[in-house]
């Protein structure tokens, strides 16, 4: 008998976890849920540039044109030195030693040793980058490539894009349940739908350098940085 009681009350304690499973399930199901997603640019303009500088020496001795590369090499870096840029902002991309052959009748003939070096420089002062790449240019059989204009410390445009991806989310989401006449109601989930990246605009550089082809001097536009970032965001509808 006492077996028989304590089967029934189990049935009747299964009876109700399953009711009220079934009542929690049926309550989200009739929850409404709206999803959205949005973007968010912040336009910041560059104050650091970055390019790289390479010397390259041919000589009948790989001594002769290591030398050669070297002075040379101290010559750009005299430039640097002088445009208060520092050490560490200075670094060695590479430093190659190789023959230099041609061809002539089918046959390779060995022209000489080839010295090559290359420089990487971080200029913080970007109002100086034209009067360096003048005076590097003095420097006969000189390479300068590679210019790039960023932002040094981009941590608040990030912050500010991500802001306005949810700004721009949560305006989104009250416009379309607007519309369906109902409430917007608080914010389930929110994820960043996308690395935050930036984009280099060299259109407006492009530009400025036509307006100031007249001019004798480099000039340097810097053009302008995009920070983007794009959000989701799930909030309940009432």
């Amino acid at each position: 008998m006492k077996n028989k009681i304590t089967l029934i009350l189990s049935i009747i304690f299964i009876s109700i976890v399953l009711t009220s499973c079934l009542n929690s399930k049926q309550l989200n199901e009739n929850e409404k849920y709206i999803s959205v997603s949005a973007n968010g640019e912040v336009t910041l303009s560059p104050d650091i540039a970055t390019f790289n500088v390479q010397v390259d020496e041919t000589q009948k001795t790989t001594s002769l044109a290591l030398n050669e590369a070297n002075k040379k090499m101290s010559q750009v870096l005299k430039i640097l030195y002088k445009y208060e840029i520092a050490d560490k902002d200075i670094s060695t991309n590479s430093i190659n030693l190789n023959p230099q052959y041609n061809w002539e009748d089918g046959k390779q003939i060995l022209i000489g040793q080839n010295a090559r070096q290359s420089i990487n420089v971080k200029l913080k002062d970007i109002t100086k980058l034209g009067k360096i790449i003048d005076e590097i240019s003095e420097i006969s059989n000189i390479n300068l490539y590679s210019i790039n204009f960023d932002k040094e410390d981009k941590t608040m445009a990030y912050q500010e894009a991500r802001a306005l991806a949810v700004k721009n989310a949560i305006d989104k989401a009250k416009i379309l349940t607007s519309a369906a006449n109902m409430e917007l109601g608080e914010p389930i989930s929110i994820s960043e739908g996308s690395t935050p990246s930036y984009v280099y605009d060299r259109l407006n550089s492009s530009k400025m350098m036509m307006a100031e082809s007249a001019s004798y001097q480099t000039q340097t536009p810097t053009g302008e940085l995009t920070i983007s970032t794009s959000v989701n965001i799930i909030f309940e509808m009432k």
